[in-house]
């Protein structure tokens, strides 16, 4: 571990015995859900703000969270487009009835 990563470890430590009104890398992991819902009151989404400009850690596994939703969601919206497509080309299409 480089010096500079451990100077940042030892400033959180101090920074969450002596501000304990920020998040820990363990809360915010698990209210990143319902700060992306729009769950979260007021405080917490401060302090969430807060955590995320603090930590780069935090910052970069947000962003990948964020991006990982919206190709998800891209690929979801693709798939129904084709499946739509798919649909109505086929009941556009009259129906064959063996004889």
């Amino acid at each position: 571990m480089s010096s500079s990563r451990r100077v940042l470890r030892k400033l959180r430590g101090w920074m969450n015995r002596r501000l304990p009104l920020l998040l820990t890398c363990a809360e915010m992991d698990a209210s990143v859900v319902d700060y992306l819902e729009g769950e979260l009151s007021p405080d917490q989404r401060r302090r969430f703000h807060l955590h995320t400009r603090l930590c780069d850690d935090c910052r970069s596994f947000l962003e990948s969270y964020r991006a990982t939703i919206a190709v998800s969601r891209s690929a979801f919206d693709h798939s129904t487009n084709e499946l739509t497509g798919l649909l109505s080309a086929e009941h556009s299409q009259p129906r064959r009835h063996p004889n």
